[in-house]
Order: C-alpha cells, then structure tokens, then sequence
C-alpha cells in the first residue's frame, strides 16, 4: 500500500457521481479493499499482504497477455469501478512463443501463471494465496 493519491469519482448505473473516492496512484494494481479504503498502513500485516498478493496477480496476467491491465480505459476512475463492480483484467496469452517458448511446457508455464493470477485476484483477501 502505498503511492500517491488522487480523487476519483465513481459513477452508479445511471452516470450520476456514486462517491468521491482517494485512489493510488497504481490504481490498476491496485486490490478493491484499498480502493474502498478497506486497508491502509497501519493495517494488521495479514491485509497488508492480501493487497499485495493481488498486486502480483496483475504482473503474472502482464506477463501471460502481454499487456498492462483494461488497455482500453484510460481513465482510472473508470479502471477503478470497473475493479469494484468484479472485473478482473485479461490472462489471454500473447501469440506462442513470444514470451515462453513454444511447445507443452511453455503452454503448462502459462496454464499455471494465469492459474496463480486467477487465485490472487479472489475479492475476500483471506483467501488469496499467501
């Protein structure tokens, strides 16, 4: 946890502003329970963890796709709504070969990273990988 800050606004079904929020700097590695303000530095070890347990989950899916999370939105209140309503980002690898080789054992490398990434972004923090 950590960064800097910057408001956001998020907005309900209807485009009316939901709430104005403080988002990381990192909004897009960022888990749902510090962008809710869930968590923060004088949290216990345990959630601080969680966080960036989620975090990690993102740099795997970076590497399985080869690309940054929700490419499309470059808005990062936007990113972070889209968080908090349960989206997750794209474990669709990149073509073959291009990061890991090809061949069986390429392919189980990728199967296991987007496995890994899948398990860290569960939203209850408690139950992500520790």
């Amino acid at each position: 946890v950590g960064g800097g800050l910057q408001t956001a606004k998020l907005y309900g079904a209807h485009g009316a502003v939901r709430e104005h929020v403080r988002l990381p700097a990192v909004v897009r590695w960022t888990a749902p329970e510090v962008i809710l303000a869930d968590v923060s530095e004088s949290s216990p070890v345990d959630a601080r963890k969680a966080v960036d347990v989620f975090a990690l989950g993102v740099v795997l899916a970076e590497l399985v796709s080869g690309g940054a999370p929700f490419p499309d939105e470059p808005e990062d209140d936007a990113v972070a709504a889209r968080v908090l309503e349960g989206q997750r980002f794209s474990t669709q690898p990149r073509k073959a070969g291009d990061a890991f080789g090809a061949g069986t054992e390429a392919a189980h490398v990728v199967e296991e990273m987007t496995r890994l990434a899948q398990a860290c972004w569960v939203p209850e923090p408690s139950v992500r990988p520790s």
